[in-house]
């Protein structure tokens, strides 16, 4: 009986005074140690319940599983969040830049000038001559030439004579396109010249009068056969 006593003996409390760790830690002060609190507005004041800080073991974590089925790979190498990683590839994103050439120097033009074509070594220049009677300008346009590759040039000539004081005749009009010598454009050709008009072409041709006065005029055609001399 007297060891059983002895385990049962009623402790004192334990005093927490203001101003110690204790009463700091359950927000003691002077103000609030006694019953009545010396604040005006007589409330009382409840201070905090002492409380006891836990530490909660956390134990050290298993290492990574590696797997059985390496498939070829030995199991060591890598974690498989490590092969996820590499074959994810980098996280960054790389959108792509245009590349634009650069400026193209200045090319200084060369001239060029058209010459008669080559007829090889001794070429035989030749000529066709013949005239027109090109109607009133209300007609259709007739064909002065015909497509040849084989002429250089061609001499266009109005034989009529001009009309005084700007009357009629004043010449003709010439064109490639039949359409713009229906509408009066094509260039012209004054009547009373004294020499040819000489042009480098071996396309057609074609003529109506510039007025009201029909017009005779007289073309050149020059050609140019190889080695035929």
């Amino acid at each position: 009986m007297a060891r059983a006593r002895g385990k049962h003996t009623v402790r004192s409390p334990v005093v927490v005074e203001p101003g110690t760790g204790e009463g700091n830690e359950i927000g003691m002060s002077a103000r609030t140690a006694g019953d009545v609190s010396p604040i005006p507005g007589g409330l009382d004041h409840i201070t905090n319940a002492p409380t006891v800080r836990q530490h909660v073991p956390i134990g050290v974590s298993r290492p990574e599983h590696l797997g059985i089925l390496a498939h070829g790979v030995p199991p060591e190498a890598h974690t498989f969040r490590q092969r996820a990683d590499l074959e994810k590839g980098p996280n960054d994103a790389k959108p792509l830049v245009p590349k634009y050439d650069a400026p193209a120097k200045t090319v200084n033009p060369i001239p060029v000038y058209v010459v008669e074509p080559a007829q090889g070594p001794r070429p035989l220049q030749t000529l066709a001559a013949d005239s027109f009677t090109v109607p009133i300008k209300t007609s259709a346009p007739i064909r002065i030439a015909s497509r040849d590759y084989a002429r250089s040039h061609i001499l266009l000539l109005v034989e009529t004579a001009a009309g005084a004081a700007g009357a009629a005749p004043t010449g003709i009009r010439f064109d490639h396109e039949i359409s713009n010598l229906m509408v009066g454009k094509g260039a012209l050709l004054p009547a009373g010249a004294v020499s040819y008009l000489r042009m480098t072409c071996n396309d057609e041709l074609f003529a109506v009068s510039n007025d009201g006065s029909a017009c005779t005029l007289s073309v050149v055609f020059l050609y140019g056969i190889a080695g035929a001399g």
